[in-house]
């Protein structure tokens, strides 16, 4: 359900006898205009950082508060989460510790 910029949705279950099993409710509100685009020919970039020295995980944290499975092996940043069958295993994810608004990225990857 729609009304101006809010919006209600409300999900249910319901099982193979037809018994409604689970519902839930969900509410949100549009958001505000994207603002345009700055002009890139303008637009003065610092100093290159490297985020990633190859050797360890400096500068980076978990998320949430499960075990992470990123490693480094070689100068390369694996992420190795196992999972065994029958058996559930969250892992979480990385993030620099640092935060960037608008910024340039170059990225190696195989």
């Amino acid at each position: 359900m729609l009304h101006g910029d809010n919006m209600k949705l409300t999900t249910s279950t319901v099982g193979d006898d037809g018994q409604v099993r689970g519902r839930a409710e969900f509410t949100g509100k549009r958001i505000p205009p994207v603002p345009p685009a700055p002009d890139l020919a303008k637009v003065k970039l610092g100093e290159p950082i490297s985020l990633f020295n190859g050797k360890d995980l400096s500068g980076w944290k978990t998320l949430g508060k499960d075990t992470s499975a990123w490693t480094v092996v070689d100068g390369i940043l694996p992420n190795e989460a196992v999972h065994e069958p029958g058996k559930r295993k969250s892992y979480a994810n990385i993030r620099t510790e640092r935060e960037f608004e608008d910024f340039n990225i170059q990225l190696e990857f195989a």
